[in-house]
């Protein structure tokens, strides 16, 4: 949204939910601002670059994006390590009978390909996980 005012023009952008992808956002945005000429005031924090000191705190938060997305990716993949070693179910869960996973399991340990399990499923009129009948 641009808003258009007596001494220039201002951009409202909507609160970013992920703070990573923000700060990233927010460098480029800070590199156009003092490329251009204006100031760039947040609204919901304290955060404005209309003084050095505010353009260099806004400038290391940019700076720290990136270290941020590795912290959150690595507490992600531990916290989904330990729900697997608790044996926590994660991801969909299977919509197709047990006998059929038994089926494709042992077709599987017997050295049959995907495609020729596939086809023997698909020759025995078996409907796919999602319940669609393959062509």
């Amino acid at each position: 949204m641009r808003l258009t005012v007596a001494t220039g023009c201002a951009r409202r952008a909507p609160k970013r939910d992920r703070p990573a992808q923000a700060l990233l956002d927010l460098a480029s945005l800070l590199a156009s601002a003092q490329k251009q000429g204006w100031a760039l005031v947040a609204l919901d924090s304290a955060l404005a670059t209309t003084t050095p000191a505010a353009g260099a705190t806004a400038n290391l938060l940019a700076t720290l994006a990136p270290c941020e997305r590795q912290l959150n990716a690595q507490r992600t993949q531990a916290a989904l390590a330990r729900a697997r070693a608790q044996g926590i179910r994660l991801g969909r869960p299977p919509t197709m009978p047990a006998h059929v996973i038994e089926r494709i399991k042992r077709e599987r340990k017997a050295g049959n390909s995907l495609a020729a399990i596939a086809n023997g499923l698909n020759s025995d009129r078996i409907p796919t996980a999602q319940g669609g009948r393959r062509r």
